[in-house]
């Protein structure tokens, strides 16, 4: 679990399970986040989420994306979206 790590920002946690984000209330850091999210582009889904929380614009963030009941086969994966603005660096 990430928020052992008790790092200097915030973790913000989607899931459409009421449980899950009210377990994840008692995580370090963890802001859970109970959405009802179909999305196929979760780059563009974090990109949209930073910028309708008024969060540092010329940031980063690093999407972490595991198995679902939608697709259980999915191997764990980390993925760095930077800059969070969506203009792709040259």
């Amino acid at each position: 679990m990430v928020s052992r790590f008790k790092l200097p920002l915030w973790i913000a946690a989607v899931s459409p399970e009421e449980s899950v984000c009210q377990g994840l209330q008692f995580s370090y850091g963890v802001h859970p986040c109970c959405e009802q999210v179909n999305a196929r582009d979760w780059s563009g889904f974090a990109r949209n989420w930073v910028r309708s929380h008024d969060l540092q614009e010329d940031g980063l963030a690093v999407l972490v994306q595991g198995p679902s009941l939608e697709h259980p086969d999915a191997n764990p994966s980390v993925e760095i979206i930077t800059p969070i603005t969506g203009t792709c660096p040259s």
